[in-house]
């Protein structure tokens, strides 16, 4: 299966969109009935993988990064994923 996502990075990307959503949907079906707020921010470790970042944030946590973080959601999952890409190879 590895060769497979190596030959068809576009498939690749398509079932990766395709668990997102699906996640997305979880995660807001989950805040809505529990009232749990919080963000996921997915990334790939390696500088291989042309994924962008993945962020889903409730409102009061978008409101979080926004104020406290100063970042824009977006650029706060990019930022994550340099750090993730830079460094995840010392740990490793």
């Amino acid at each position: 299966r590895i060769k497979i996502v190596h030959l068809n990075p576009k498939a690749l990307q398509k079932q990766v969109n395709v668990m997102f959503n699906s996640m997305e949907k979880e995660w807001t079906n989950i805040t809505s009935h529990t009232g749990v707020e919080g963000f996921y921010v997915a990334v790939h470790g390696d500088i291989k993988h042309f994924h962008e970042a993945k962020i889903f944030c409730t409102h009061k946590a978008q409101s979080f990064v926004k104020e406290v973080l100063n970042l824009d959601p977006k650029c706060f999952a990019l930022k994550f994923e340099s750090w993730v890409t830079r460094d995840f190879g010392a740990w490793s």
